[in-house]
């Protein structure tokens, strides 16, 4: 079994349309869906895009391109604002 991690996916397929279709696919199949189905109504799809997009931007930016500064007070400040703000999205119900 092989290991989904959605922003290497995302951005290696950028390129290809095939493969961004394959990606679209598999991002669909294995995270909106499930997401949606855990979050329920109101809203479920668009909240568990919310968080992919949230999440995916969080990963890139703080891990591919670490574009934040690389401090332990603003690791955790930023840690903080993540938590928070996923779960405000998750607490649209």
């Amino acid at each position: 079994m092989w290991t989904f991690k959605p922003p290497s996916i995302v951005a290696l397929s950028i390129a290809d349309p095939d493969a961004r279709s394959i990606a679209t696919r598999a991002m669909e199949e294995r995270v909106v869906r499930p997401l949606a189905k855990w979050l329920g109504p109101p809203d479920a799809r668009a909240r568990a895009l919310e968080i992919i997009i949230l999440s995916m931007g969080f990963v890139l930016c703080t891990r591919q391109l670490p574009l934040m500064p690389v401090t332990k007070g603003f690791d955790r400040k930023l840690a903080r604002w993540f938590a928070q703000t996923i779960q405000a999205i998750v607490n649209q119900s």
